[in-house]
């Protein structure tokens, strides 16, 4: 099944929510490409799923007033919801480089390039380096709490239990 409703805003996102098991060709290129996507009128009677993380600077706009949230902050995932629409972001309240350390850091998983932060933060950009794919791989089979609650969101917001 493909998942294209699913809206990953960057690279790392992208390997995150594949990597969790949701097949989606539907990358974006930022957070602010994933709101306009949900903003256009054709999409407005879709479901649609953002995957975003915590940008350096700050939110979209339209993130931090029409989104509320419906689950807050637990392994640091937010699920928020546009309003009336099906509209959804699954938010990851830290920098995903950060954030995925952290998981798997909490599993005793070493980080690929762990002498060189430079070389981690441009392959975790591209997220497509056999080193990088194979980190979110070793994580994914320790079966963590974070990346289960994710599917979980994914999965209940599919069947229209969210």
């Amino acid at each position: 099944m493909s998942f294209d409703f699913i809206l990953p805003a960057c690279n790392a996102e992208t390997l995150l929510i594949k990597t969790i098991g949701f097949d989606t060709k539907n990358h974006q290129t930022g957070d602010g490409q994933v709101i306009n996507l949900m903003d256009k009128k054709k999409f407005q009677d879709k479901l649609l799923i953002g995957i975003m993380d915590k940008p350096i600077g700050n939110n979209p706009s339209h993130v931090r007033t029409e989104f509320k949230d419906i689950d807050n902050n637990r392994f640091g995932i937010i699920l928020k919801k546009k309003n009336h629409l099906r509209h959804y972001i699954v938010y990851i309240n830290e920098v995903m480089e950060d954030w995925i350390v952290n998981v798997g850091n909490l599993l005793k998983i070493e980080r690929p390039f762990k002498n060189n932060d430079a070389r981690f933060q441009a392959e975790m950009k591209r997220a497509n380096h056999p080193n990088i794919i194979a980190y979110f791989s070793q994580i994914k089979q320790r079966n963590p709490q974070a990346f289960k609650l994710i599917n979980r969101h994914v999965n209940d917001i599919i069947k229209n239990k969210i």
